[in-house]
């Protein structure tokens, strides 16, 4: 007996809803520092989790920039949870041809009040040409410095005139986090502008660098009364093609709080300039922030072009109230998480080593539920939803150290 054909939109929905199931993204290659992952909570209520109250292993963090020709920033802008929080105001910086030499920017060393083992650095830059990022870092030990490593770039792909050093003796650049197996102490960027012409230029708007060490911490309890939810826009990773939609969570979550915050944005759009053609990822961290900041200056100043455009930066967060301060703010939080099998129950994804969902709030009703939009849900009403607290600590603080894009209007 022949067994009759299902209908097209019915065979869509269930091939987009397995997809969903067996999706993971870009980053889903990235290493996960061994030793930072608690055991999943057990015995707990599959629709709500406990209040955190003990410490878990995971990582704190030092978030710092330099910000060139930008407004003052408020407070909690750069929230880290170590005092060495900071944001230096530094004139206007533009790069450009002199004299048939393309021009290089080095920073100034930057000493952590602590150690750390891992890097990872964004930016914001107006370019008509390749702008190379560079760092290097000090060992805490002997005050060697290790050399210059290729952290990306911006603009166009860059020609082979400068090679990329990604690893040395004791550390390497995974993928975008320069990650060492000894203490760090300090560190240094600098700017390369590959030019092809005297018009090239490079226009630099914000550099940030989170650096991280292991700690134990304890990410407390969401506000009970927290900051009003962000009306967010959702778009879904599987309403693009079938061969790229389980690796665009990035550039969709990106796409949805550009959106969220005035500035329209077609995640296809974001993951054609958010690839990492080095490792053929979607998920690379700066080159998603960068997507989306050259994408939003492009669309305002289109209209106006004195008008300043969204930004952004990565950083790392390690408590609830971190986050629900950025709410506070106006910003849109876009979190990477790596998921156990069958830890939130609710999630589109059983399981996953890395995706990104835009953190929305907090439930009102219910201060162990974190309210998110999951972009490998097939629709609205599936992905903007609810997650329990304690899990999505696990999933985002600890396995993916809080890392989160952060995202602010033109004004902040």
């Amino acid at each position: 007996m022949n067994t009759p054909a299902l209908p097209p939109h019915l065979f869509r929905s269930l091939l987009l809803a397995t997809l969903a199931l067996l999706a993971s993204c870009a980053d889903r290659s990235r290493p996960t520092p061994t030793g930072n992952a608690a055991a999943p909570p057990q015995d707990r209520e599959p629709s709500r989790a406990e209040p955190t109250t003990e410490p878990i292993q995971g990582w704190a963090h030092a978030v710092v920039a330099d910000d060139f020709g930008l407004p003052a920033p408020d407070a909690p802008a750069l929230s880290a949870p170590t005092p060495e929080r900071n944001r230096r105001q530094l004139p206007k910086l533009r790069l450009f041809r002199s004299n048939a030499n393309d021009q290089t920017y080095v920073a100034r060393l930057r000493t952590g009040k602590d150690t750390f083992r891992q890097v990872v650095a964004s930016w914001n830059i107006i370019t008509t040409a390749p702008v190379i990022i560079e760092m290097r870092v000090r060992h805490a030990d002997d005050q060697t410095f290790s050399p210059w490593l290729r952290l990306g770039h911006a603009g166009p792909q860059p020609s082979d005139e400068l090679p990329a050093r990604r690893a040395w003796d004791r550390g390497a650049v995974e993928v975008d986090t320069i990650v060492a197996d000894t203490d760090l102490d300090a560190w240094q960027y600098r700017l390369h502008l590959q030019t092809e012409s005297e018009a090239d230029s490079a226009d630099i708007r914000r550099v940030a660098v989170v650096a991280s060490r292991e700690a134990a911490f304890n990410p407390g309890d969401p506000p009970a009364a927290g900051t009003a939810p962000l009306d967010v826009a959702f778009f879904s990773q599987f309403d693009a093609p079938q061969d790229l939609a389980p690796r665009l969570c990035s550039p969709t979550a990106a796409a949805m709080a550009l959106t969220t915050l005035g500035t329209p944005a077609d995640p296809l759009e974001l993951a054609r300039a958010a690839r990492d053609p080095d490792f053929n990822l979607y998920g690379n961290w700066p080159r998603n922030v960068q997507a989306a900041f050259a994408h939003a200056h492009n669309q305002r100043t289109s209209q106006d072009p004195a008008a300043p455009a969204v930004g952004g930066y990565v950083t790392r967060l390690a408590t609830w109230a971190e986050a629900d301060r950025h709410l506070a703010a106006g910003r849109a939080l876009v979190a990477s998480v790596a998921i156990e099998p069958g830890e939130i129950p609710n999630a589109p994804i059983d399981s996953t080593p890395g995706h990104l969902i835009v953190i929305r709030g907090f439930d009102d009703n219910d201060n162990a539920n974190v309210l998110v939009a999951d972009p490998a849900a097939t629709t609205s009403a599936l992905g903007l939803t609810a997650y329990p607290a304690a899990a999505l600590a696990e999933a985002w603080f600890s396995r993916r150290l809080g890392t989160a894009y952060v995202f602010f209007p033109p004004a902040g």
